[in-house]
């Protein structure tokens, strides 16, 4: 499984953080990313809330599940038993039980301020535009293989557009160079079979920046190594797993919810193998929709998206559902 924007499995563990408030509001990015991971279908009822988050009401909360009282800087973890004993239970307590109340957990988390240098940050719309250029122009050591009528086609460049109309095999390839010498990424088993170009915006990119797969995806992956490579500090990227808006006035940032940070700093030099990735187009996946201002607005730069978060909660009802009629096994 990849960590999405890590680079590679050589990313020391405890770089991922989510972005607040000063209050330590984050409009629970943190607990949506991590109740991304729960299979309740397995684990029983589960979910996970934070106390510092806005829309969390933790007076409600607190009187609808028997909770006293909850610790500081603490996400609340509720396994329910609601006529089936939750076996998170007997891993906790001891014992399985079948109960209205729900068992509580509490997991701490720090709240720091930071300010890092050469940080590539993805809220602001000049940094959306060096990116997309980039990935447009091109990354050095990343190669696609796209399917064609008559054989496959090659490029040397991360560009998502049709392969070259050509049939006949290659373009541009040092001739020594075969899949042997590089790591090979597979067509993501959920493709539809559809090719895509790739968006010459960044809006565009977004459903394979936020693609919903677990811990991204190859292009995501190969980003990450190119941004270690280049000596950046830190990535700040959209959640896959929140609606994240950046609301931006006059050009300049001034508000924004659902971002994740990721930590670069003191981690090993990346991986200088070639990745080799098969029809990359096959990664793009968002669920729900963008909403962009246009080009008028003082808002210009401004975008919304609409949809993970709901995506998420359903996703939990549904595996919650699947265990109370006695299915077992996952999703994935």
């Amino acid at each position: 499984m990849y960590r999405r924007f890590s680079g590679g499995p050589d990313l020391p563990r405890g770089r991922y953080y989510t972005l607040s408030a000063p209050t330590g509001d984050d409009g629970g990015t943190l607990s949506r990313e991590i109740a991304a991971y729960i299979r309740p279908k397995v684990s029983g009822e589960t979910y996970v809330f934070d106390p510092l988050d806005s829309y969390c009401n933790i007076t409600e909360l607190c009187a609808a599940n028997a909770v006293k009282t909850i610790p500081h800087l603490s996400l609340v973890w509720l396994f329910y038993s609601r006529g089936r004993a939750n076996p998170i239970f007997e891993r906790v307590v001891g014992h399985e039980r079948a109960s209205a109340e729900p068992l509580a957990v509490f997991c701490p988390y720090r709240l720091q301020a930071v300010s890092i240098p050469r940080i590539i940050d993805l809220r602001l719309p000049n940094v959306q535009a060096w990116l997309t250029t980039a990935l447009n122009n091109g990354i050095e050591g990343v190669l696609y293989e796209y399917a064609v009528r008559d054989g496959w086609a090659l490029t040397k460049q991360l560009r998502l557009a049709d392969p070259p109309a050509s049939p006949s095999g290659t373009a541009s390839i040092q001739e020594d160079l075969t899949r042997t010498d590089a790591f090979v990424y597979p067509a993501c088993p959920e493709w539809n079979g559809v090719r895509e170009r790739l968006s010459d915006n960044f809006h565009g990119l977004l459903p394979i920046l936020m693609s919903r797969i677990p811990g991204g995806n190859p292009i995501t992956n190969v980003i990450g190594r190119w941004l270690r490579t280049l000596g950046c500090n830190a990535l700040i990227y959209p959640s896959a797993r929140s609606d994240a808006y950046a609301e931006i006035i006059h050009g300049k940032l001034r508000d924004s919810h659902g971002w994740v940070f990721v930590d670069y700093r003191a981690a090993p030099a990346p991986s200088k193998n070639h990745s080799w990735i098969i029809e990359p187009h096959s990664w793009s996946f968002l669920t729900g929709r963008i909403e962009v201002e246009v080009s008028t607005s003082r808002f210009f730069g401004s975008f919304q998206v609409h949809g993970p978060e709901a995506a998420v909660y359903k996703w939990l009802r549904e595996e919650a559902q699947a265990f109370y009629s006695g299915e077992t096994g996952s999703k994935s």
